[in-house]
């Protein structure tokens, strides 16, 4: 099962790479969240407010990460669900495969 692997992984990166708005979104997205979790930390002081401020802040942007990620693969089998079940009947690859493929794909992201 690992030798669909590879197929699939390139498969799915020229799928991701194809969508040059989705790309510059995801961009300009982390952009905008750079700049707002800079200026977040830019005035926090070193008291112990300003520790629990950092953890605070520090689990938001962790749960922002793990939403986002989880958005984003969402949105990309919605697009793709047809493409799935066709390649899924002819027996083409395992669906562990397809997913593994398509998260790895996405870390970039």
């Amino acid at each position: 099962k690992c030798q669909q692997l590879g197929p699939l992984i390139g498969r799915s990166a020229r799928d991701v790479a194809r969508n040059i708005p989705f790309i510059i979104g995801v961009m300009v997205q982390n952009i905008f969240l750079g700049l707002f979790n800079g200026l977040i930390f830019l005035n926090i002081t070193d008291t112990v407010e300003g520790v629990f401020d950092r953890n605070g802040f520090i689990f938001s942007l962790a749960t922002s990460m793990g939403f986002s990620s989880v958005t984003n693969s969402l949105y990309s089998f919605r697009s793709k669900k047809a493409v799935y079940l066709r390649d899924r009947r002819s027996d083409a690859y395992s669906p562990a495969m397809y997913y593994l493929a398509s998260q790895i794909t996405q870390i970039p992201i």
